[in-house]
């Protein structure tokens, strides 16, 4: 499949079937109507032409009939189903933390053709505002997805605004989405007030065992058991990773202990933040790149790398080639390599 021009990122895509697979639609009809290929769907690299997605809702709205696809489809799209965006607002300690590290991977999720961007007013509430080049349905599919995921974790809006028409009766834009929103505005925005952006989050399902990354944390100590800091010290690393890597202050402060005594716990174990860092993101890449969920720039996303190039070099210092080749290489030799857990002796300085 030719991928000339603007394009989609395949999982962006694949979410949106989901959307459609709540409301009952036949998603795989869809597919093969609006021409998408199901191996370049099923890639998590892949990139789908604009061309070929924008046959994708002329082909969902024959079978819906209704007024409002976008609306539903959004409001229906499933937790998960957006991978990293969906891991970095969920596992934060506060949802304003979540949304600003959802601006930084959503770059990697809209290729630049849409902006996310968190806002805080004087008041300290905070607007998530959306622009960019939305077609009808994409704009209250967007919106729709983003106040699923808010509504999930526990806060509403006080206010949504809409940049032209409604595409439904109003009623129904009141009823899914909590809000009377208002059209006509000058941007697409959800005012979230600060007491939901800025209260700890008390979620243990998404803080520490997130829903993508904390899971494989837990199976790969469990394989090889660590010593108690150390095992303590990969789950924070884990959880912290998306903001970057953390720094001896910040993961102390996760633990309820000191700089000082975490350093000298670390010592006494033999090893440093600095080798625990390291261990914890090669082993959640070669966990991660086993599985076609997410795509290399998300991964390097969510192990704390501000570009795919440098999650690339690190990968090819960990093993000699690169996140897809590695990804390319048969089933038998990836499982044996997820197998393989080391916390090697780094440099005592943190």
């Amino acid at each position: 499949m030719s991928t000339s021009g603007p394009t989609l990122w395949s999982t962006a895509l694949r979410a949106c079937f989901a959307g459609f697979r709540g409301l009952g639609l036949d998603v795989e009809r869809i597919r093969r109507e609006a021409g998408i290929d199901a191996a370049a769907l099923a890639d998590p690299d892949a990139r789908i032409p604009f061309a070929l997605t924008a046959r994708v809702w002329p082909a969902a709205q024959a079978q819906w009939q209704r007024p409002g696809l976008g609306l539903h489809t959004g409001v229906a799209l499933p937790f998960g189903e957006l991978g990293a965006l969906d891991y970095v607002v969920a596992s934060a300690p506060t949802l304003a933390e979540g949304l600003a590290g959802m601006e930084r991977v959503f770059r990697v999720v809209s290729h630049g053709a849409t902006q996310v961007e968190l806002l805080r007013t004087g008041a300290g509430a905070g607007v998530l505002a959306f622009s960019g080049p939305f077609p009808p349905e994409v704009r209250d599919y967007g919106i729709g997805g983003v106040m699923a995921r808010l509504r999930h974790l526990g806060a509403t809006p006080v206010a949504i605004t809409f940049v032209g028409p409604a595409f439904d009766e109003a009623a129904a834009y009141a009823r899914l989405l909590g809000v009377a929103p208002r059209f006509g505005a000058e941007v697409n925005a959800l005012t979230i007030a600060a007491s939901d952006l800025d209260r700890p989050r008390g979620d243990e399902r998404y803080r520490g065992l997130s829903v993508i990354v904390g899971r494989e944390v837990e199976r790969l100590l469990r394989e090889a058991p660590e010593p108690t800091t150390t095992a303590e010290v990969r789950r924070v690393v884990a959880r912290l990773l998306p903001s970057g890597a953390p720094g001896l202050v910040a993961v102390a402060r996760a633990l309820r202990t000191s700089p000082r005594t975490l350093q000298r716990r670390l010592t006494e174990e033999r090893t440093s933040l600095r080798a625990l860092v390291e261990a914890t993101r090669e082993a959640l890449a070669i966990s991660q790149l086993s599985s076609d969920r997410l795509r290399i720039a998300e991964i390097a996303y969510l192990l704390g790398y501000s570009e795919p190039g440098t999650f690339t070099t690190a990968f090819k210092r960990w093993r000699g080639i690169s996140p897809s080749q590695h990804r390319e290489q048969p089933q038998l030799q990836r499982s044996s390599a997820r197998s393989r857990v080391a916390t090697r002796p780094g440099r005592r300085s943190v």
